[in-house]
């Protein structure tokens, strides 16, 4: 399991809370396929439980920041879910990944990748009327190498 009872009960009370983003940061990927290592796909019981808690809270706003895969990507999971759940994963900050291509994602929502050095960002416009997110990866010198912006209405 991915999840212990007391942290499946915290989950829910979060996400019956009033909110119009959330953020789920998980140390493993939440929407890339099953890679033959460490990610929720790995748990597909798990997988649906969190997308039913999703949908059973009626919990807007969902996003996923994602690491541990040592090299950067975009991943987009719609099986079952109530809306798409984006999945940002940002790895590694200071390792080179010596593998180059990645493994297969059928959820991969952006055809690049990004195997060298660099850190995820997330900004968000208050100001605008339909919210936009900007997921991004940059690269040491701060150049964005994977960007997708959403709009807040997508998640709903």
């Amino acid at each position: 399991t991915m999840l212990g009872s007391a942290q499946w009960q915290w989950l829910e009370g979060v996400l019956k809370q009033p909110a119009e983003l959330r953020l789920i940061v998980s140390s493993i990927q939440f929407a890339a396929e099953a890679c033959g290592s460490e990610s929720w796909a790995n748990f597909p019981h798990e997988q649906k439980r969190l997308v039913d808690l999703i949908r059973s809270t009626s919990a807007k706003g969902v996003v996923f920041l994602s690491g541990d895969r040592h090299w950067c990507e975009m991943s987009r999971f719609s099986d079952g879910a109530p809306y798409p759940l984006y999945d940002l994963t940002a790895s590694s900050m200071t390792q080179v990944h010596q593998r180059g291509t990645p493994t297969p994602n059928k959820n991969r929502l952006l055809p690049q990748t990004y195997h060298q050095p660099n850190v995820g960002t997330l900004d968000i416009d208050w100001t605008r009327p339909d919210v936009p997110l900007t997921l991004r990866i940059l690269d040491v010198d701060g150049r964005a190498r994977i960007e997708k912006m959403i709009q807040l209405s997508e998640l709903q």
